[in-house]
């Protein structure tokens, strides 16, 4: 009996633990897709981040992007966006109902330039993130979500 109280304690505080660097890493993502001076501290951030989920790794690639985003050199910032985009669609394709990538690939696709041509998964993350909305347990990733369809 202790020893399965034991295992539900640990578990308890794995996933608890899990799910708050998952929020912490979504909202300093968010942070660092605004303001250029956020995006060193969260490169640091999630660079010491074990990846040890789906959300993790994607924000991990979504680096690629906020490289592109704020690089100076036309020719780097275009390596780092290609190269944030093929990382970001293997990772999909392994794991393709994962919401916390949809999320993440929706965000990046709204808002990057149009002439980059990446906006092709637009309305499939759109709905597969509509029709999967009542399920999602995370209440932050709810409200992101909505935030980012609403706006």
């Amino acid at each position: 009996m202790k020893l399965l109280a034991t295992f539900l304690l640990v578990l308890f505080c794995v996933s608890s633990y899990s799910n708050n660097t998952i929020n912490e890493t979504r909202n300093l993502y968010i942070k660092a897709a605004k303001s250029k001076d956020n995006v060193k501290f969260f490169y640091n951030y999630i660079s010491d981040l074990e990846v040890n989920e789906p959300g993790i790794l994607g924000y991990k690639v979504a680096t690629h992007f906020l490289k592109a985003k704020y690089g100076k050199n036309p020719y780097k910032r275009l390596k780092s966006f290609n190269t944030g985009k093929k990382l970001l669609e293997i990772i999909i394709d392994r794991y393709p109902n994962n919401i916390e990538l949809r999320y993440i690939r929706l965000g990046i696709q709204l808002k990057c330039p149009k002439i980059l041509g990446y906006r092709d998964a637009i309305l499939i993350d759109l709905n597969l993130l509509t029709e999967s909305y009542t399920l999602i347990k995370d209440n932050d990733l709810k409200l992101k979500i909505k935030n980012l369809i609403i706006h």
